[in-house]
């Protein structure tokens, strides 16, 4: 029970930093012995999308009235999934005991890393996206199911790259993640995972964490390079599966 807790917390710190909470979750399941680490790290970001949903109630609610908003996210969406499904089906076919999961998470996160430290940005404001940066936003977004692809990280760069504030391309890739993610929930319960007690349990973790790290991340913005964090656990990922 304790466990799960602990991963409700990661979740809500790791999942608005560029260092992939996924794969962090991943590999911490994998090592108690959980039966899916995969589709638990992929429930547990319920959490953090119900946070997203309350700290950004003002402009969630705003949408039927924000159209130019509501198709960014809308194209962005529609070119997410479908590459992330096919990714998810193909990292499904890797035993969660094998070694090679930490390899896999390790090259992610350092790739992570260079993503993040690549950004630039601009001035673009929120109200300035079009298509062609949801589209951009929405492909790299599918990348992020392969664990290690922190999908903050890659969307982050994808803005930035796109000449987006800071502010404005936190704002975009945190609305960003509510679709996706509550597709990618209703896909693991039509697959079979079933919601037990814990998995209900790590949800308030991730969702209290998740809102007070939004509030620390938007104030820190501009401020810090998380592509170090991103390249460190990375590195201990890849040394795990050299020891293996």
């Amino acid at each position: 029970m304790l466990e799960y807790l602990v991963f409700g917390v990661l979740q809500g710190i790791f999942e608005w930093l560029p260092v992939s909470s996924e794969g962090i979750i991943t590999l911490a399941a994998a090592y108690i012995g959980a039966a899916d680490p995969l589709q638990l790290a992929l429930c547990l970001h319920l959490g953090t999308v119900l946070a997203v949903l309350v700290y950004f109630r003002k402009e969630i609610a705003g949408l039927p009235r924000d159209k130019k908003l509501l198709r960014f996210l809308g194209i962005a969406t529609a070119c997410s999934l479908p590459l992330g499904l096919a990714l998810y089906l193909l990292i499904k076919q890797i035993p969660f005991g094998s070694p090679v999961l930490y390899l896999v998470v390790g090259l992610g996160l350092i790739a992570t890393g260079f993503f993040v430290r690549k950004k630039k940005g601009g001035l673009k404001t929120v109200e300035k996206a079009t298509d062609l940066d949801a589209v951009f936003a929405g492909l790299l977004q599918g990348l992020a199911v392969v664990p290690g692809v922190s999908r903050s990280g890659i969307t982050l760069f994808a803005l930035l790259s796109r000449e987006y504030s800071p502010r404005a391309a936190l704002v975009l890739s945190f609305l960003m993640s509510v679709p996706v993610v509550l597709a990618a929930n209703a896909f693991i319960l039509l697959e079979g995972f079933v919601l037990v007690p814990e998995h209900l349990l790590a949800l308030v973790p991730a969702f209290v964490f998740g809102i007070l790290s939004i509030e620390v991340l938007l104030k820190l913005a501009e401020k810090v390079d998380f592509s170090w964090f991103a390249w460190g656990f990375g590195i201990i990922s890849i040394l795990a599966f050299l020891a293996a």
